[in-house]
């Protein structure tokens, strides 16, 4: 038991400091595939799926997101600053 939690620990410590953002979906903090749900000026719900293809174009639309941001989750701050679908107006 000592030893797999060594591997364990030794694990996640390579993967921390190889890759960062695999180890929240290695735990099972984060889902492998990301649902976005955001609602247009007609009230109609439009939803996004970048790991399967399915992009937003923001320029475009006029979006508003239907997810909160959660700023436990230390490694998605980059995003939070850099990625379009942040910058987008919460919805309730």
């Amino acid at each position: 038991m000592k030893k797999l939690t060594y591997v364990i620990l030794i694990f996640a410590f390579v993967a921390g400091i190889l890759n960062f953002t695999a180890l929240p979906i290695m735990v099972g903090i984060e889902p492998i595939i990301h649902v976005y749900k955001y609602e247009d000026e007609n009230g109609k719900e439009i939803i996004e799926v970048p790991e399967k293809g399915s992009k937003i174009n923001f320029e475009d639309t006029n979006l508003k997101r239907r997810f909160k941001k959660n700023y436990f989750k230390v490694w998605k701050w980059r995003e939070y600053l850099t990625h379009e679908r942040w910058k987008t107006e919460y919805y309730r």
